[in-house]
């Protein structure tokens, strides 16, 4: 045999070869990524359009949905190291997860419950990723996936349950504040009685809009916040609805002043757009609430304990310790 015609061995081709199979691999994934995508969205299109719609309905209490995939994707991006360096073996345990959601979204279209079609995105997803990549790479993508559960609309037997409790307690909160403050004030069913005033409690000021939005960026903050460990997840978790619930008592507290103060026609007069005094009140107690999120790791992270734990310096800067002899 002719020794040109023997296969190289050399170290230069055995290069090429390994730089070749992971291109091949890489674009196999994308193609798979992409028939997925398609296929899923076609079989989900009601739903996506159900969604869709419920997120852009006037004095929607989803209009935060339309962000969720946005955020889902950034988050992705910021694990895009350790998905890279995650080892890679498909297991057929995402096929049948796969299969599960299929048959939970083919049921509830059937029954027209859209709630629970769309919540069964996220295990579909889940198991495309585990079946195609593996249980690594889902380790480490499973929280941006779940994240988008917080784009699925409740289901509107929940909303009016909870749109009539939650308008009732800020009513109550706001009376409370209203008494504590030498402003007499008594609440009878949805409306409130304060001086000569008498201010209607509607659906839209049951603060559920606040609370849906609030619990999505409680729990994203929380992953963000992970790594200082479960003290901050927890105590930004717990927060989160006490925040909701007591900022729009005080949202009602502060708009109930006003009106006494300037008048209903002047509080309730469009300034910029369809936005008034009550509507500016509600942007500015959301910001607060929010800042209670931050108030509350702040100061788990000045606690003695805290800082003994993580080895802060008395600036706040994290030291890392290393052995004698170890690589810097």
């Amino acid at each position: 045999m002719d020794k040109d015609s023997l296969p190289s061995t050399s170290p230069s081709a055995s290069a090429s070869a390994l730089t070749i199979a992971p291109a091949r691999a890489g674009k196999a994934d994308l193609y798979a990524l992409a028939a997925f995508a398609a296929l899923a969205t076609l079989n989900y299109l009601p739903t996506l359009k159900w969604m869709m719609d419920r997120w852009d309905e006037a004095e929607s209490y989803m209009a935060h949905g339309w962000l969720i995939p946005f955020v889902s994707l950034w988050l992705l991006w910021q694990e895009r190291d350790r998905l890279k360096t995650a080892p890679r073996k498909g297991s057929r345990a995402g096929f049948f997860l796969m299969a599960g959601a299929l048959a939970v979204h083919f049921i509830a279209g059937l029954a027209d419950v859209s709630s629970i079609s769309g919540l069964t995105i996220v295990p579909l997803i889940m198991g495309f990723v585990w079946l195609r990549f593996g249980g690594a790479v889902l380790r480490v993508a499973w929280f941006p996936i779940a994240f988008l559960i917080f784009m699925v609309p409740p289901p509107e037997f929940i909303i009016s349950g909870m749109n009539f409790a939650l308008k009732l307690k800020a009513a109550d909160l706001a009376c409370f504040f209203l008494d504590a403050t030498g402003l007499p004030s008594i609440r009878q069913g949805s409306f409130m009685m304060f001086g000569t005033e008498r201010l209607a409690i509607g659906d839209v000021c049951s603060g559920l809009r606040s609370l849906l939005a609030l619990l999505s960026l409680g729990v994203l903050y929380a992953y963000l916040v992970r790594d200082r460990g479960r003290a901050h997840v927890l105590g930004v978790l717990l927060t989160c609805v006490p925040a909701a619930i007591v900022g729009n008592g005080v949202r009602i507290f502060l708009v109930a002043y006003l009106v006494t103060w300037l008048g209903p026609k002047t509080v309730f007069k469009p300034l910029i757009g369809t936005w008034d005094l009550h509507l500016f009140t509600g942007a500015v107690i959301f910001a607060a609430a929010f800042g209670c999120l931050y108030l509350v790791t702040a100061l788990l992270h000045r606690l003695p304990g805290a800082k003994a734990a993580r080895g802060a310096d008395p600036e706040g800067n994290i030291e890392v310790t290393r052995k004698p002899g170890a690589p810097k």
